[in-house]
């Protein structure tokens, strides 16, 4: 099994020829490989005789900075060690190039012929947001509330459903959302009207009928939600004597002068 690169260092290379020895360096990698830890080439650095050898640590760290793009916040490198750096991280950059243009070469070249008359352009339209309205609608049970409690026919169901979702998805006029429920929104597919498009008169009519039935749809809805997450209602009394405004609230026709538990009787409340 192979793992990921665990460091990159340079290492010393010892070279015997013709009698003479002489010594190169490397950057390699260490990665282990079917358990066993192993050397990888990743470039040949020369003698370096300009880099002293106390600074060949830092050189591969600069060097992998440049490879992962990561920044040295706390090591400030001196300025010829950081220009070697990037020396080197260029020849990497152009042997991974070369290489890449070496192997799109090798790739054998496989042309078709292709009928342009036979392209055809598919509409696309948004989904999301109206699939999630649906499904809370469904969950709400809200359509057979519309239909079977207060005998709204398919088609006035339809649209108050398209109605609602361009109020959630597309705040806007009825005329604006109409375009977007046409032109933009897959909304269509899942609440067909009779006339299968929006309509701006339709969705005011819808909004006048919503806001008609709007006791009987908000009871409906806040029992429907009570159930569906188990809340508990609570009745909490609020002893008003206790409270008093602050200044002469004259445009308030509410704020009376009364009894006050805190003596402040020179306060409306």
């Amino acid at each position: 099994m192979s793992q990921n690169i665990i460091t990159v260092f340079i290492k010393k290379v010892t070279n015997k020829k013709g009698g003479a020895t002489y010594i190169t360096y490397r950057l390699v990698k260490s990665k282990r490989i079917d358990g066993k830890p192993r050397h990888i080439n990743i470039l040949e650095l020369g003698s370096l005789s300009s880099i002293p050898l106390e600074k060949h640590k830092e050189l591969a760290d600069l060097i992998e900075n440049f490879i992962t793009g990561e920044v040295l916040l706390f090591n400030h490198p001196d300025n010829e060690t950081e220009q070697w750096a990037y020396h080197f991280y260029k020849i990497l950059i152009k042997k991974k190039l070369d290489k890449a243009k070496s192997e799109d070469k090798s790739k054998e070249k496989d042309y078709q012929t292709v009928d342009l008359n036979s392209l055809e352009a598919v509409e696309s339209k948004e989904i999301g947001g109206e699939w999630l309205c649906k499904q809370a609608f469904e969950q709400l049970g809200l359509t057979n509330f519309l239909s079977a409690d207060l005998g709204w026919n398919h088609n006035q169901v339809s649209v108050s459903m398209l109605a609602l979702l361009g109020r959630l998805l597309y705040p806007a006029s009825e005329l604006r959302t109409s375009k977007w429920l046409n032109e933009n929104s897959a909304a269509l597919e899942l609440y067909s009207p009779e006339s299968k498009s929006a309509d701006r008169n339709r969705l005011q009519q819808a909004a006048v009928m919503l806001y008609k039935e709007k006791e009987k749809i908000e009871t409906y809805l806040s029992s429907k939600i009570a159930d569906i997450y188990q809340i508990n209602s609570k009745y909490i009394l609020y002893d008003l004597t206790n409270t008093h405004f602050e200044g002469q609230i004259k445009t308030y026709d509410k704020a009376k002068y009364g009894r006050n538990k805190q003596k402040r009787n020179d306060c409306r409340c």
